[in-house]
C-alpha cells in the first residue's frame, strides 16, 4: 500500500513539474514585465542614476498610485495601454495611436516624446539577443513631436546684481527694522553678508546649496 501510495505521489510530482515546463514554455513576456526588466537592468548594469531611475519608473507606474504627496495619483498611461500586452505583439500601430492619443490630452509635445522616449529604450533593450530577442523595434518607426525651442537666457548685468547687492547693503530686503544699537550692528553685518552672497552667486554660477556650505 505504502509503495503505491509513493508511485501516486511520484507521478502527480512529475505532472505538476510537466505542467510548470509547459505553463513557462507558453508564457508570453508582457510590456509590464519588460519595463521591470529594463528598469533593473538600467540600475544594476548600466548604472543609471537614481534620479534617472525615478524619472522612468515614474512613467511606468500603474494607474491610479497615489502620489506621496498631494491627492493626486498616476496617470499610468503607458501600463494602461501596454502593460499587458506580450511584447511581441506591440505594433508600430498600436504605439502611433498611442502618441496620437496623448496629443489629443493635450499633453506637450516634450511630455508626449518623453512617453516614446522611454517605449523606444525599453523595446530597443527587447531587441537583444539575450533579453527578448524582438526583430524590430516597434517605436523606431514611430514620429517624434516638434518642441519648441528652448527660451532664451536673460542675464543679469552687472548693475542689476550690483542694485541687489546694494538694497541687502542697506537693509531693505528684511521685513521688519532692526531694535536697539545691538540689533542694528548685528543685522548690519549680516547685511553685508547677504550682499556679497548675492555677488558670488551671479558672478561665479555656483548653485544655493554650495554657497551656503562657504565659510
Amino acid at each position: 500500500m505504502a509503495a503505491v501510495d509513493a508511485t501516486k505521489e511520484h507521478a502527480r510530482e512529475l505532472g505538476e513539474t510537466q505542467r510548470a515546463k509547459w505553463e513557462a514554455a507558453e508564457h508570453k513576456p508582457t510590456v509590464r514585465e519588460l519595463g521591470q526588466d529594463w528598469l533593473e537592468w538600467l540600475k544594476e548594469v548600466r548604472g543609471a542614476k537614481p534620479s534617472t531611475i525615478r524619472d522612468y519608473a515614474c512613467l511606468l507606474r500603474e494607474p491610479g498610485i497615489a502620489f506621496k504627496r498631494g491627492e493626486r495619483t498616476t496617470a499610468g498611461r503607458i501600463m494602461a495601454a501596454f502593460g499587458d500586452r506580450p511584447v511581441e505583439a506591440v505594433t508600430t500601430g498600436e504605439v502611433s495611436q498611442f502618441l496620437r492619443g496623448l496629443d489629443r490630452e493635450k499633453l506637450t509635445p516634450r511630455n508626449v516624446n518623453k512617453h516614446r522616449q522611454v517605449l523606444a529604450a525599453m523595446f530597443s533593450y527587447a531587441c537583444r539577443t539575450d533579453t527578448y530577442g524582438l526583430p524590430s523595434n516597434p517605436v523606431a518607426g514611430t514620429d517624434k513631436r516638434r518642441e519648441a525651442p528652448p527660451a532664451r537666457l536673460d542675464y543679469y548685468e552687472v548693475e542689476e546684481v550690483e542694485a541687489l547687492a546694494r538694497v541687502c547693503e542697506r537693509g531693505e530686503h528684511r521685513p521688519t527694522r532692526a531694535v536697539g544699537d545691538g540689533e542694528i550692528e548685528a543685522r548690519a553685518a549680516e547685511d553685508r553678508q547677504d550682499a556679497d552672497a548675492f555677488r558670488i552667486l551671479f558672478y561665479t554660477g555656483i548653485r544655493v546649496g554650495e554657497l551656503l556650505t562657504l565659510r
